[in-house]
């Protein structure tokens, strides 16, 4: 089982590995009321190791619900299906993509709608499976479609153009960034060896696939993979709620990701060059007797019981790290769950630094898996559940005191 991520060949993990484990910490820098441990390994990155938040009382972050856009009941432009992709503006417009109705509901920073872009079809300006979107350097919003295409608009809903999608495979949800030089890293995947035909094994490692795309988008320049190994049962199938990958592209060219079942964190160029690690000391919550029986009870309802999973092939613990996302100012948000804290209902913030900032509670929970939220300057924005399960939009205004740089 290869529970790392190969970067650059496997000479080059185990010397990383030597060298994590040789470095003791060489000083300790305080800021706040929390502390780091910081040192430099011998492959020149930096590890940070966290011993406690710089927030404190009064100089924590908060959040505060200022806009929520959706309905019960009702036809109208704000009754989402399922939304997949949500973004906003430099006016504070939000751009909801939802799958099912494969349009985009465009709504002013006070919740009105302004306009629709796009509708189903395979004509110009028009979506197939529409599920992801992002802006490009020029302001224009690219919509990918897994069928093969991007689709690009003005802000306005003008439609501009297409381009074709060539990378492997299909990852959801989207990885498409554009990187600091302008031009576009989408990400593909695959799994060696996998079939994918009934009785056989299932995947037991995950290759992703960085390509950066020249102008044309005629050709792309591969970029150094990202792998990882899951953990396996002796049957041949990945262990459930085993430890992934959790990854993040962010705008300044930095791929960050993480081991989930542990709270460390790594970032590394798009050139595969590993600069920083950082953790905090957290307990990932236990894999429950419901959470088995709730599994085993999807293969009965079936009416495949025979193929419920034996109790061997649950992990004893869930993934821990399930989102990470990055503002535009420094800071990098972790989404996670961890013992007696449930997924969604908080975010642990740190500098870019690796430095460890605090938690902030959310008043309304996040829905999970799909999409990620994202964090600006001033706010919050990710989707909701109701107990109907309906989705809304919800805007999370930051509250932001000020602490001193430690």
């Amino acid at each position: 089982m290869n529970r790392g991520v190969r970067l650059s060949g496997w000479q080059r993990f185990i010397a990383v590995v030597l060298a994590a484990s040789g470095c003791g910490a060489e000083d300790a820098q305080v800021g706040g009321s929390g502390s780091a441990l910081v040192d430099t390994l011998e492959d020149g990155r930096i590890r940070v190791v966290n011993t406690g938040p710089e927030w404190s009382g009064a100089d924590g972050w908060t959040v505060e619900e200022d806009l929520r856009i959706g309905t019960l009941e009702g036809e109208g432009p704000d009754q989402f299906g399922q939304i997949s992709a949500l973004k906003v503006d430099a006016q504070g417009r939000l751009y909801v993509l939802d799958y099912l109705s494969q349009d985009i509901g465009v709504f002013e920073a006070d919740g009105s709608h302004s306009h629709t872009i796009g509708g189903p079809g395979e004509g110009p300006g028009e979506f197939m499976r529409a599920a992801g979107l992002n802006w490009d350097p020029d302001g224009n919003l690219w919509v990918w479609d897994p069928g093969g295409r991007f689709s690009i608009f003005t802000p306005d809903g003008e439609f501009l153009d297409t381009r074709p999608r060539n990378v492997r495979g299909v990852v959801y949800p989207w990885r498409g960034e554009f990187d600091v030089d302008g031009t576009l890293v989408d990400w593909g995947l695959e799994y060696p060896g996998f079939t994918g035909q009934p009785g056989t094994p299932g995947p037991s490692r995950i290759i992703f696939y960085p390509v950066r795309f020249s102008g044309d988008f005629a050709a792309g320049d591969t970029l150094p993979t990202l792998e990882f190994g899951f953990e396996m049962t002796g049957e041949g199938q990945r262990v459930l709620f085993g430890e992934s990958l959790s990854t993040f592209q962010d705008r300044k060219g930095a791929i960050w990701f993480a081991h989930n079942k542990t709270f460390t964190l790594y970032r590394r160029t798009l050139e595969g060059d590993t600069t920083l690690q950082f953790s905090i000391d957290a307990t990932p919550a236990p894999v429950t007797g419901r959470d088995v029986d709730s599994v085993r009870a999807v293969y009965i309802d079936q009416g495949r019981p025979e193929r419920a999973p034996a109790p061997d092939a649950f992990a004893e613990s869930k993934p821990m790290i399930r989102r990470i996302f990055a503002d535009d100012v420094g800071h990098i948000f972790v989404l996670s769950e961890q013992e007696g804290l449930p997924l969604g209902t908080f975010v642990d913030v740190f500098r870019d630094s690796g430095r460890y900032l605090g938690r902030m509670d959310l008043p309304a929970p996040v829905n999970f898996p799909y999409p990620p939220p994202f964090a600006t300057d001033t706010h919050l924005y990710y989707i909701t559940p109701d107990e109907f399960d309906v989705e809304y939009v919800v805007r999370m205004r930051l509250h932001k005191p000020v602490v001193p740089v430690g």
